[in-house]
C-alpha cells in the first residue's frame, strides 16, 4: 500500500472507532479493519468508474444528483452494510 492509502485506512479506521464508540456498538479491531478496507477498495472501484465516465460522457450529458448533497444517507448506507456483513 502507498503511504496515501495507509493514511486513508488509518483516517477511516480511527473515524469508523469514533462512530462505533459513540452509537455504543460493540466491534473488534479485526472486523473494523476489515471493514475499512472493503470501504477503501470500494472507494478506488468507484473512483475508477467515474474516471471511465468522464473519459466517455460529454460535458452536456453530465449531471450531479443533488437529493442527498451531504452524502449522509451514502454513509449510513455503507455503515449499515459493513455491520450486517
Amino acid at each position: 500500500m502507498s503511504a496515501y492509502l495507509d493514511q486513508t485506512v488509518l483516517e477511516l479506521k480511527t473515524t469508523a472507532q469514533h462512530y462505533c464508540k459513540r452509537h455504543r456498538i460493540d466491534i473488534n479491531q479485526h472486523r473494523l479493519k476489515r471493514i475499512v478496507l472493503k470501504v477503501v477498495k470500494r472507494m478506488e472501484r468507484e473512483a475508477d468508474r467515474l474516471t471511465r465516465i468522464e473519459i466517455i460522457t460529454p460535458d452536456g450529458y453530465r449531471c450531479i444528483d443533488y437529493s442527498d448533497p451531504t452524502g449522509e444517507s451514502a454513509v449510513r448506507n455503507i455503515m449499515r452494510e459493513a455491520i450486517a456483513g
